[in-house]
């Protein structure tokens, strides 16, 4: 019973009654004489005849036709109106859940007449996939008016709903983010997914504080939520961040549901300046729950927003223990950390080698910085060109990170090893002008020469214990015009001269490629003016004299610079080096590391 038409007989049954309306509805429609007999209204025979029943189960097509025809009847009797309704509404459950599909296309097809009437229809059509599906569609692509009506009548499944939030966060302002919160209200089941994103993306100021959940996401900064935390996370110490993750794992419990919505909700929501924490947190919701995590993480490479994508990735590569080059540091719990420390060489079980009096972290450090180096040589090739101020820009961030992880690694397992002590670092950099390179420098009759200035302040219990300066020129190896590199690298003989008399504390930053078998290389100014020829103005520091007579960037940063046994502790060599005067590098670089001597319980 598609469009054809109802089949008639001589005596009035169902079937002669909706025909017969259909035909009334076409004489009026066109204002055609009625066949009726005179005195008996519209509807009024049909009525007794469809009261109470459910058959013919009409599909929804034919059920929709009469709905229309009788709205054309206007001398119809509110009653036989009513009735007729309802024998229309019966009929459509009966045939329940054989006519979803024709169902689905009828309401679609005519949201505007239909809506009104959709609590009278099969109350798991508002749930039923091929209207949700259709329907986000439709308001993925440009949603009337009748189209935001009906949305907010149906139960959208947790998929629909992804892709509606996404494209709302896409246009935070408009009609299609107030229509959200109903969307949510609407579901039935995945509670707290839909709890979680509802605190995520909707909370608004004015909104009451509902439980712990609330309370804990409202501290973090979110991407489109309206409502900011009411204290500054990225200005926080580590201690405070770190009682902040384990609320969040302590909150998602036992509950593997609330564990997936809020790894969802915090990589999908938490704003891009908190990243190393919306990682940190997420990390440590998948640490308490490892494989039910990895199988989270293995759903949400195919989510709708690109951002949740990349996090996702790249906790997984961080799980499968596979290379990441961050240019922020991505601590991931006691487990990885842990797993980090215990890798290290077993010579770590020897003598501190410097004041810190920890060779787990000294060979944390010279681990962890190798590992940055690497991945600065490893892409060397393509970066060539670059001047050396950028590259060692570059250098630096990849150096900061490295010692994030440490601090990150340290900290987290520093109660669960005999004598541990917590330490931490600070890197920071300032660019300055480059004329300023040729100023004067400490000694008078020279220039500074200088591209960094590197200042270490080394801090035990929070007193300072020594204010270090160290001056750096950096050249990198090039090729020549056979595209094959070269053998040296070029020197120029005053600015060597000119380094070499302000402090001993002189050093050339050798940068060269992977595959011509260098890392990063420190060589002492002093050592390379007496190994190059004693004529021209630019020569050439041979590749082999380096291999010898040059420390690794790992071990210079872990024992000369961190260790103290290098940098100048002269008051005016290190307020020089800070800038004073006009006379600054290119870029000045702070590196404070802090000790505390109580051990960690």
């Amino acid at each position: 019973m598609q469009n054809e038409p109802i089949e008639t007989s001589s005596e009035m049954n169902e079937i002669k009654a909706l025909n017969s309306i259909l035909e009334v509805a076409r004489q009026a429609e066109f204002g055609l004489p009625s066949k009726r007999p005179e005195g008996v209204a519209p509807l009024e025979a049909e009525a007794r005849v469809l009261d109470g029943k459910q058959e013919p189960r009409l599909l929804p097509v034919q059920a929709f036709k009469v709905l229309q025809a009788i709205t054309d009847l206007k001398d119809a009797g509110a009653s036989d109106l009513e009735i007729v309704r309802k024998f229309v509404f019966r009929s459509l459950k009966a045939g329940w859940p054989d006519n979803a599909d024709g169902l689905a296309d009828a309401v679609l097809g005519r949201t505007r007449d239909y809506t009104w009437s959709f609590d009278r229809l099969p109350p798991d059509l508002a749930s039923y996939p091929g209207l949700t599906r259709a329907m986000t569609k439709q308001l993925m692509s440009k949603p009337s008016y009748e189209d935001f009506h009906l949305a907010r009548l149906l139960r959208f499944s947790a998929d629909d709903l992804r892709q509606l939030i996404h494209k709302a966060s896409r246009s935070p302002n408009g009609d299609f983010r107030r229509l959200i919160p109903d969307l949510l209200k609407q579901g039935v089941g995945f509670e707290e997914w839909r709890h979680v994103q509802y605190a995520c993306f909707l909370r608004e100021v004015d909104d009451e504080v509902e439980d712990d959940l609330i309370r804990l996401l409202d501290s973090l900064p979110m991407r489109w939520r309206n409502l900011r935390p009411d204290f500054d996370l990225i200005a926080s110490t580590p201690e405070v961040r770190a009682a902040l993750v384990a609320d969040f794992v302590r909150l998602t419990g036992k509950s593997e549901n609330m564990r997936s919505a809020l790894l969802e909700g915090i990589l999908w929501h938490g704003s891009e300046r908190i990243d190393e924490f919306v990682m940190t947190v997420a990390a440590a919701i998948c640490d308490a729950s490892l494989d039910q995590g990895s199988s989270v993480l293995d759903s949400l490479l195919a989510h709708p927003s690109s951002l949740v994508r990349l996090r996702a990735a790249a906790l997984r590569r961080l799980g499968a223990d596979e290379p990441i080059e961050p240019d922020r540091p991505l601590p991931t719990g006691i487990l990885d950390s842990g797993r980090r420390l215990a890798e290290l060489p077993e010579r770590h079980r020897a003598s501190p080698l410097t004041w810190i009096g920890d060779r787990h972290v000294e060979m944390a450090i010279e681990s962890t910085v190798q590992r940055a180096a690497a991945t600065f040589t490893g892409s060397y090739e393509g970066h060539w060109r670059e001047d050396e101020e950028p590259l060692t820009v570059k250098l630096l961030s990849d150096v900061r990170a490295a010692l994030g992880v440490v601090e990150a690694d340290i900290a987290a397992v520093a109660g669960r090893r005999p004598g541990g002590r917590r330490i931490s670092f600070s890197l920071r950099d300032r660019m300055v002008s480059k004329h300023e390179e040729g100023q004067p420098g400490t000694d008078p009759t020279a220039s500074f020469s200088t591209d960094v200035c590197l200042i270490m302040t080394a801090r035990r219990d929070g007193k300072v214990l020594a204010n270090r300066a160290s001056l750096i020129q950096v050249k990198k190896l090039k090729k020549g015009a056979d595209a094959r590199w070269k053998n040296s690298f070029e020197i120029v003989r005053k600015q060597l001269t000119d380094i070499s008399k302000n402090t001993d504390a002189s050093f050339y930053m050798l940068m060269g490629p992977e595959s011509a078998g260098r890392a990063i290389e420190i060589a002492p100014a002093r050592l390379v003016a007496e190994h190059l020829p004693s004529r021209g103005k630019t020569v050439g520091l041979r590749r082999e004299l380096v291999a010898l007579a040059s420390r690794s960037l790992a071990c210079w940063i872990t024992y000369d610079v961190v260790g103290l046994w290098t940098g100048d502790p002269r008051v005016q060599v290190v307020r020089k080096a800070a800038g004073a005067d006009g006379r600054r590098p290119y870029l000045l670089v702070e590196l404070e590391v802090s000790i505390s001597s109580d051990i960690v319980d």
